[in-house]
């Protein structure tokens, strides 16, 4: 728990906070789908706040993927859950967008189901141990 999911959840609940601190934005045209920062790069370079707020959920999505990465055997699930692989595709594909302003870099929404699938391990996880579930990180 200390060395993989505890620490994830800390930083997935952290950029959560992040991202909510960005001006709401207006939803996309089709209104089916959520806003997406990819979509909006340029208007977020442009303003230092929300440039200082995307630049720390880049830097938090690195820290994560190196934690996926360097802790990938201390999975709780038998394979790698989907949304794990997405975010490190998504993450990825965000930060070469950020860093060259080319929305086009790769349209990866990122899967708003890592958050629930994190839960779902760490509950296994102290369900093993006869843990209880005390609090949540949101």
């Amino acid at each position: 728990m200390n060395e993989l999911y505890g620490p994830l959840q800390m930083l997935r609940a952290t950029n959560n906070r992040l991202r909510k601190s960005l001006p709401e934005m207006e939803p996309e045209p089709d209104q089916k789908t959520r806003w997406r920062l990819v979509k909006h790069i340029q208007d977020a370079k442009t303003d230092p706040s929300q440039k200082f707020i995307v630049d720390a959920i880049i830097s938090i999505n690195v820290e994560t993927e190196k934690l996926l990465t360097n802790k990938a055997g201390l999975l709780e699930a038998e394979r790698l859950p989907p949304s794990f692989a997405t975010f490190m595709q998504h993450s990825r594909l965000l930060r070469l967008a950020w860093e060259t302003e080319k929305v086009d870099a790769g349209d990866v929404p990122f899967p708003i189901e890592i958050d629930a699938d994190i839960q779902r391990d760490v509950d296994s996880i102290r369900s093993a141990l006869g843990v209880a579930r005390t609090h949540m990180l949101r």
